[in-house]
């Protein structure tokens, strides 16, 4: 019999065959991953080889799309214990909580920047009057905007450049307090200066919080990642570690296999 629930100590987060289709069509088969507190995991792979696809299964944003069907594992570690995200371990809104993510895009909400910040901890975690004050100073600090926008704080979020509302996206789902980061390309759509703040912040964060991204750059890989995955054709083709991210032949055959 499955223990869903129990006390781990290690991963926080565990994927085991998991299998994604759409209308019968595989797009994810037998993977197989698990991510660390501390740690950012990257994957890599063509276009088409499932990785977004593998992000939106860690918190189930898979099933917005119609005909989709999944197998295998999600396992997270909260709090001490584990379970099975596919077998009712959290509710979805608790588990879109715990586990955030960005998209490449900036996503901001058509509100004021303060209310993109304090609508979700209001609606999802009560949040009100100072604490709400507080919380809201405290995540724009952590993602270095707070100097920036202190004093446009009821300004409009599509006002910020691109790098600014990526940083607010990533405030509002550290606003949560998740322990999990889905990141999809999040500095694809951004200049070199913004993209290299990003990075920066990723790499302060990872302190924190278990880092799972997709990105396609190969400088950013070697600069951020702590392990990099070759997806292809839907399935794990291919892993390298720190060490091997500093050996450039390793590298270069990673990149042979990746692209």
């Amino acid at each position: 019999m499955e223990k869903t629930v129990g006390t781990i100590k290690g991963p926080i987060l565990f994927i085991e065959n998991l299998s994604v289709y759409f209308s019968d069509n595989p797009v994810l088969q037998d993977v197989s991953l698990s991510l660390r507190p501390g740690e950012i995991t990257v994957i890599v792979g063509p276009s088409g080889s499932g990785k977004s696809t593998l992000l939106r299964a860690v918190n189930r944003l898979n099933e917005f799309y119609p005909h989709c069907r999944t197998s295998g594992s999600v396992h997270l570690s909260i709090h001490g214990k584990i379970g099975d995200v596919y077998k009712g371990f959290l509710s979805l809104p608790e588990l879109r909580q715990r586990v955030g993510m960005v998209f490449q895009t900036p996503a901001v909400f058509p509100f004021s920047i303060r209310k993109n910040l304090t609508l979700p901890l209001q609606v999802n975690l009560g949040v009100n009057g100072s604490a709400l004050t507080a919380r809201v100073e405290q995540v724009l600090r952590d993602v270095g905007l707070w100097d920036e926008v202190k004093d446009r704080l009821r300004d409009d979020a599509t006002t910020l450049s691109g790098g600014q509302q990526q940083r607010l996206c990533i405030a509002r789902m550290l606003a949560l307090e998740p322990a999990i980061l889905l990141l999809d390309e999040p500095t694809a759509s951004l200049d070199f200066k913004s993209a290299a703040r990003i990075e920066e912040l990723l790499l302060n964060l990872r302190e924190k919080y278990g880092i799972l991204a997709v990105s396609h750059s190969l400088a950013q890989m070697r600069r951020i990642a702590d392990r990099l995955c070759v997806l292809r054709d839907g399935r794990i083709v291919q892993e390298l570690d720190q060490e091997h991210l500093r050996d450039p032949d390793a590298f270069q055959t990673f990149i042979n296999v990746a692209f």
